[in-house]
């Protein structure tokens, strides 16, 4: 049940029933509305983190300085996200793959957890080298791969064979 409904239930069964929830939130709000609350609260939230990290960026003066702020982050982030999970077998499984105009394909399918299925396309260059190879996590999208916002992610448009 929506807060503000519950409380105007409970103080009619009080014989409040008169109160305007509404107004006194937004008041209390400084003339944010309630459903907006979140919202603001967290444009202030996010702000001030940006205000906070744009101090410590400026700070920053020597190639020692950026690494200690690095090494702050990377520490902050893998405390936060638990650390990084146990390295596993991918158990890649190619099932089927093609060519283009400078490179070939390959769709893919690995493991990145035990049991946990992700499909791929890995674009190879056929010219010598030395070139990056691309992997290209396809995502869930209805139309997958083909999903045109996906395109220039990882190739340009002109180079996507029809897969």
């Amino acid at each position: 049940m929506h807060f503000t409904a519950l409380l105007l239930a409970l103080t009619a069964t009080l014989g409040v029933s008169d109160v305007d929830f509404t107004a006194a939130i937004t008041e209390a709000l400084g003339g944010t509305p309630p459903q907006q609350m979140m919202a603001h609260y967290l444009d202030k939230d996010t702000t001030a983190n940006l205000d906070a990290r744009k101090v410590r960026y400026e700070a920053l003066k020597t190639p020692e300085d950026i690494a200690a702020y690095q090494e702050v982050q990377r520490n902050y982030f893998l405390e936060h996200l638990g650390g990084f999970p146990e390295r596993t077998p991918l158990n890649a499984q190619i099932l089927e793959g093609g060519t283009g105009e400078g490179f070939r394909y390959e769709r893919i399918i690995y493991e990145s957890r035990p049991q946990f299925y992700v499909p791929a396309l890995l674009f190879l260059p056929t010219t010598s080298g030395p070139h990056p190879a691309v992997i290209f996590p396809c995502g869930h999208y209805p139309l997958g791969k083909g999903e045109g916002s996906l395109h220039g992610v990882s190739i340009p448009w002109d180079c996507l064979p029809s897969l």
